[in-house]
């Protein structure tokens, strides 16, 4: 510790051996010129699922450049990568701070959150492929359903899922617009669809559940990690 201070640098804490993924090739936090704020906020900003796809992005820009890459080349490479991320951080830094908002088509049902989602996921289930009427359904599960302001009056229907657990949907009874989903297994979460949200493009799915039940047809991306069923746990 005394040699860091003597150079002149700030000491950061990178978490524990499990954590280090937030300091591998590609990531936010790896090969870059940071503040010690700007590392911080690179370690916390951190997407373990995008990590390999990032991984190989950057391994066909390798590549390209054939069997003449210089150290220089990775060095550079990875800092123009990284400083890409860390202004498109800044640029979506004002959304990330806003409520997640949304509601149904006809405007009579509400909804609004200022917690940041826990899961996001595409489920191709055959209880949200009928709700859906096509091949699966994309959700953001937000915790503290105390929380959520929903305003209108939502009309509730029942039904077991595939896990043989009772889900509870709120949909608007004008439009039929479904607003969100709650389990009677978690009655602390609450999720709401992708496509209800203000701003759907802050819909980020981390996982493909009940991939068993997936339709030909329904082709979804082949980099999202996916599961049988529901992940472990």
């Amino acid at each position: 510790m005394s040699l860091v201070e003597d150079t002149g640098f700030d000491a950061i804490d990178g978490g524990s051996l499990a954590e280090s993924w937030r300091q591998q090739p590609i990531t936010r936090a790896y090969c870059s010129e940071l503040t010690a704020d700007e590392l911080r906020a690179a370690l916390t900003a951190a997407n373990r699922m995008r990590a390999p796809q990032l991984r190989e992005e950057m391994v066909k820009e390798f590549m390209a450049l054939g069997d003449k890459i210089t150290t220089e080349d990775i060095v550079r490479l990875h800092r123009a990568a990284s400083g890409k991320a860390i202004a498109q951080s800044k640029v979506a830094e004002p959304l990330m701070n806003q409520p997640y908002t949304g509601g149904c088509a006809c405007g009579a049902i509400r909804y609004a959150t200022r917690h940041a989602p826990v899961f996001q996921n595409h489920c191709q289930c055959r209880d949200c492929q009928r709700r859906s009427g096509t091949g699966h359904g994309s959700y953001l599960t937000f915790p503290a359903r105390a929380e959520m302001t929903i305003t209108g009056e939502p009309t509730h229907w029942e039904v077991a899922g595939d896990s043989g657990n009772m889900k509870i949907h709120g949909f608007c009874p004008v439009c039929g617009t479904q607003v969100y989903l709650r389990f009677a297994a978690m009655p602390e979460l609450i999720a709401v669809p992708a496509g209800s949200l203000d701003e759907p493009g802050r819909f980020e799915p981390q996982v493909l559940t009940y991939r068993v039940r997936a339709l030909a047809w329904d082709a979804m991306d082949p980099s999202l990690q996916s599961f049988e069923r529901m992940p472990p746990g």
